[in-house]
């Protein structure tokens, strides 16, 4: 008699009802890793640059995780880089390390033994930026344009910021000329911090700050103290007399005659001379007050005849 040979691990015998199982086929053996990890570089501000003040970091990843990463410095082992439990590992330079050129040797290791390795040379600059902030003065309205100037650093900044007290108004750059637009009607009236801040190439900051006043609100008022009345007639020289206030002062107030400036007084109180001589026979008179951020109100119009 002829054997059949089963296809089938497993054959049931109807009649009896026994199972009979076929030997287990072996396994395939696993695929072995023999690559290392994959490794990478990031930095606090630009690409290639460092800094004792910023820890830069190294990514290492692998299917058979990380072991250890060994770290180098211009040819000399500096240590093992602490493993934080995902790839972004920080590397914090000596604070003896000086500025210039470092190569940067990493090594990592996989559990399976696997190594790999990456070298870069970056720029060490330890030093902060230098400059000069402005606008300069201590009034503000409207939109500012706010720059850094004398500007000098080691490797070049990469980015200028600028805002008012707890980060409020923030306007940024990473451009030159480092001007930026400061819109300060997105702040109360009143004083402030301004702060510049300067960030190079390789993460250092430089922070400047100082004092300021907002004020986008026209001068409370400017009024007629001593004039002649509206439709007056005038023979002759007349002096008027202004008054105006505002809650940060007032820098100037105007006298306009048809429009034009005639005269201006930066003095409590503030007078004028108007000769009627110098206009036609019919002219027009109005105040105009200036508070010292530059914001502006007038009084009502008067009207003279000669």
């Amino acid at each position: 008699m002829r054997r059949r040979t089963a296809a089938l691990s497993t054959i049931t015998a109807l009649a009896t009802g026994l199972t009979l199982t076929a030997p287990a086929q072996a396994a395939e053996p696993a695929a072995t890793d023999v690559d290392g990890p994959a490794i990478s570089m990031s930095f606090p501000q630009a690409d290639g640059y460092v800094s004792v003040h910023r820890p830069f970091s190294i990514h290492a990843t692998d299917p058979d995780d990380i072991d250890r990463i060994e770290l180098s410095l211009n040819g000399q082992p500096a240590g093992t880089v602490p493993l934080t439990g995902w790839d972004r590992n920080q590397v914090v330079l000596d604070p003896a390390t000086p500025n210039g050129p470092l190569a940067v040797t990493v090594q990592a290791y996989d559990r399976l033994g696997n190594v790999s390795e990456l070298t870069r040379t970056v720029v060490v600059d330890n030093d902060q930026p230098v400059f000069t902030g402005t606008p300069g003065g201590y009034f503000l309205r409207g939109t500012v344009t706010v720059s850094v100037t004398g500007l000098r650093d080691a490797t070049g900044p990469a980015y200028l910021s600028a805002y008012f007290g707890n980060h409020l108004a923030v306007a940024g750059t990473p451009e030159s000329p480092w001007t930026v637009q400061l819109n300060t009607t997105e702040v109360q009236d009143g004083g402030k911090i301004l702060t510049w801040e300067v960030t190079d190439k390789a993460g250092n900051l430089t922070q400047l700050q100082r004092q300021v006043c907002v004020d986008n609100t026209a001068p409370a008022k400017v009024t007629w103290l001593k004039a002649p009345k509206n439709k007056a007639k005038l023979r002759g020289k007349v002096t008027i007399k202004a008054d105006a206030a505002d809650p940060f002062g007032i820098s100037r107030v105007q006298l306009l005659v048809n429009g034009k400036v005639a005269a201006t007084d930066a003095q409590r109180r503030y007078s004028f001379t108007l000769n009627p001589k110098k206009y036609g026979k019919k002219f027009t008179v109005q105040l105009r007050a200036y508070d010292q951020a530059g914001n502006v109100k007038y009084s009502t119009k008067r009207t003279y005849r000669r």
